[in-house]
């Protein structure tokens, strides 16, 4: 092979994601992994078989190789589908027992597994995409091998590629001949008219935009260009997307650069286009419309009144170990989803976090493929006059569904049936997940010392472990699971994989090791925010979290705001939890937390705080070697800031 063929191919390799994501077919089911029918295999290779809808896209493969001059021929036996007694047998080749402390184990079977020294990985056993008939093992394929550079070349116009670059000789079937995939959100430049147009706006004399082209919009000078119009913030549309006025002056802007704005700017002294609206956040969704409907990944989006930022953050690990993921987490209002949303492109996926302020109207535009329902409880409701109007308000994530769309729905939610028919309404297929019998993805068991979970899907059993303590975080990987199932995903081969997907986001139950006389402390950070829901799943996962020696439990809790008129009765309601977490010790801190303090067992140790900075101040003297605390508040009470400052002290 020439020179130029090399180089060529080897061009081609770097063009490669690094991984790629594995559709499942529709009318396969991964709950099937190991046990499909005979009916559903068909013959590929002496003693292979492959998924029936697969076989022959290999075949095609194969064959064209031929013609070409190359052979692509598989391993051995096992080099396609795999019974899910060939994947234990695997398993059991490559892995050893270990112990439940050993934080690089995989969990199966009720153990706890390690690799052995020169094996290769291996799945666990009915996860792998050998047990659906969807991947092979092809012989003679490294970097050079003419194997290689014809699969680089050729593989996608088949619908196969690389799982992981890191095994070039490990193909799965992607669903998706490269000649069937949109280009994605490449944004077909337009003229100045027809930008306008569709934003809904006027440029203003002064500045020509005759012949120009404009390809996009900027929501931050970093991005501004000549062809993407940069927006300007709106002073009178709350959460408006954009850049701040001010800091555009102070810093200067291109004058080739055209700026969209509701404000009267061209005064004869800027010497940039101005393309006026009558609203900056409609313009950027008449934008965004159009990078969605290019748009060919998968869209998620996550709302709660609790745990949709760990759901968000565990959803975007899993997404982007199968593929690309655009992810906005945090900024889940308006002026961070938009920008963000923007750079919807070549991705496989995106995921939002998004708060009940956007509701619906991000939906609307964001048209999610599957949109989840984490949890409801009291929260914001200032803004809501029952639980009620709060559901009605969460379930506009599910708005904006196009035909096929999925609703993944806590099951144990107040007013579960109104979310579903709401969802429904929009048009949505609902799944659902928690713990009562009839979810679709149920939680069957959670040990929190082993920290790992059994949960239950499509009549089949699964377990996995996690990083973080508390029961919530299996809940909200069911979540992820159910998500990526709707999606038509193999989401089973993340099992292997929960104990990194499940590192606690930081305020959401990170953990920090802190040094006084005589040893050291844990620390557990869920002093991001705070609502009833979230403040008792946080103290029973303190209630779980193992002591050693002479150490105490200690919860550090502050005030929870925007409760609206219940807020004296939700503090005081904490009782119940603050009783079954077990503690040795209470920190209060703020007025709120003063109903709860008035309500304490007089066996329990209550120390009150007028304020969070007062309990920074006498905290480390309170501390003894092996205590556990958990911090939980809302953010604008300080707690969070406080305990940042604390642990750099």
């Amino acid at each position: 092979m020439s020179l130029s063929r090399e180089v060529s191919a080897a061009q081609a390799w770097k063009a490669v994601p690094e991984c790629q994501p594995l559709f499942v077919p529709e009318g396969l089911s991964v709950s099937d992994n190991g046990r499909l029918p005979d009916e559903c295999l068909q013959e590929v290779a002496p003693a292979c078989r492959l998924y029936r809808d697969v076989a022959q896209s290999w075949l095609q493969l194969t064959e064209a190789a031929v013609r070409d001059g190359v052979v692509i021929r598989l391993m051995n036996r096992r080099s396609a589908y795999r019974s899910l007694r060939t994947q234990m047998r695997i398993f059991h080749e490559r892995y050893d027992v270990a112990e439940p402390g050993n934080t690089g184990a995989l969990f199966w079977a009720g153990q706890f597994w390690v690799q052995r020294p020169g094996m290769r990985p291996a799945a666990i056993p009915g996860t792998s995409p050998y047990g659906l008939g969807l991947a092979v093992s092809v012989a003679g394929v490294r970097q050079g091998s003419s194997e290689w550079q014809w699969l680089v070349r050729h593989a996608a116009r088949f619908g196969w590629s690389w799982e992981r670059k890191d095994s070039p000789w490990h193909l799965i079937h992607t669903g998706r001949p490269v000649q069937d995939v949109e280009p994605g959100a490449q944004q077909v430049p337009e003229g100045a008219a027809a930008v306008a147009q569709r934003l809904g706006g006027e440029w203003q004399p002064g500045q020509s935009v005759m012949g120009r082209l404009f390809s996009g919009l900027a929501c931050n000078l970093a991005a501004a260009s000549p062809e993407r119009l940069l927006v300007i913030k709106s002073t009178r549309e709350a959460y408006s997307p954009g850049a701040r006025w001010a800091g555009v002056l102070k810093r200067g802007l291109d004058p080739a650069v055209a700026v969209l704005t509701d404000r009267t700017l061209n005064d004869g002294k800027l010497p940039n286009p101005v393309l006026r609206v009558a609203s900056v956040t409609q313009a950027v969704e008449a934008g965004l419309r159009q990078v969605r409907a290019r748009f060919s990944g998968k869209v998620f989006t996550v709302t709660g009144s609790a745990g949709k930022t760990t759901t968000t953050t565990f959803l975007a690990r899993a997404l982007a170990s199968q593929g690309t993921c655009l992810a906005s987490i945090y900024n889940n209002v308006m002026d961070g989803i938009y920008p963000a949303a923007l750079k919807l492109a070549e991705q496989h996926f995106a995921v939002f976090e998004t708060a009940q302020h956007s509701l619906p109207r991000s939906a609307e535009t964001l048209s999610a493929d599957v949109a989840i329902l984490v949890s409801i409880a009291p929260a914001h409701m200032e803004r809501h006059a029952t639980l009620a109007d709060l559901v009605r308000c969460k379930a506009g994530v599910f708005a904006g569904a196009a035909p096929g769309a999925v609703a993944v729905i806590n099951r144990e939610i107040p007013h579960f049936e109104m979310a579903r028919d709401i969802a429904q309404g929009y048009g949505r297929r609902v799944v659902t997940f928690g713990k009562a019998v009839d979810a679709d993805f149920r939680l069957l068991a959670y040990d929190s010392q082993r920290l790992c979970f059994e949960f239950s899907c499509k009549g089949r059993r699964f377990q996995a472990r996690q990083a973080s303590t508390g029961e919530h975080i299996a809940l909200n990987m069911l979540a992820v699971f159910a998500a990526m199932d709707a999606a038509g995903l193999n989401w089973p081969f993340l099992l292997g994989r929960c104990a990194h997907i499940t590192q606690a986001p930081v305020g959401r139950g990170d953990e920090h090791v802190l040094a006084v006389p005589g040893g050291t402390c844990r620390l557990i950070n869920h002093a991001y925010n705070a609502n009833p829901a979230s403040m008792k799943v946080a103290l029973a996962a303190l209630a779980d979290f193992p002591l050693h020696g002479a150490g105490r439990r200690v919860a550090v809790l502050s005030d929870m705001l925007e409760l609206g008129q219940d807020s004296d009765a939700l503090h005081a309601g904490l009782l119940d939890a603050v009783v079954a977490a077990k503690l040795d010790l209470l920190l209060l801190a703020g007025k709120q937390m003063g109903h709860l303090r008035d309500r304490c067992p007089e066996d329990l140790p209550v120390i009150g705080f007028s304020s969070v900075g007062l309990l920074f101040e006498y905290l480390r003297q309170l501390l003894r070697p092996g205590d556990v605390l958990m911090f939980k508040g809302s953010n604008g009470t300080g707690l969070n800031a406080g305990l940042q400052q604390f642990l750099k002290a």
